[in-house]
């Protein structure tokens, strides 16, 4: 799935019961940024990977969700994409920071 409004972006997973293995929601982020990601009325951790011109830059595992807890994760530098996955999918899949990372079918094609 993909955010690319600004509602869909608001809503992002939040609300949801559970995220399917092997699914994601994809951010484009554009002009690239430092935005702030809140779990608002998540609930269940996430994976979360910050990308800048197709490469992984930062990783944040087991973004903490909960009862009353908004925990908001930030990455260190400007990114112009973002992925969340389910939780432990960093681990399990073996992603690092400066690996390639290529989301099908994004961006449309004209």
């Amino acid at each position: 799935e993909v955010a690319d409004t600004p509602e869909r972006r608001s809503q992002g997973l939040s609300g949801r019961a559970r995220l399917a293995p092997g699914a994601g929601m994809y951010f484009p982020i554009h002009p690239p940024a430092r935005r702030v990601f809140w779990m608002k009325e998540m609930r269940f951790d996430i994976d979360i990977l910050w990308i800048r011109n197709g490469r992984i830059v930062q990783l944040s595992a087991r973004v903490p969700h909960g009862p009353g807890r908004a925990s908001r994760v930030q990455p260190d530098r400007k990114v112009d994409a973002v992925l969340e996955v389910q939780a432990g999918s960093i681990e399990r899949w073996g992603w690092r920071v400066g690996e390639t990372i290529e989301v099908l079918g994004w961006p449309p094609a004209d």
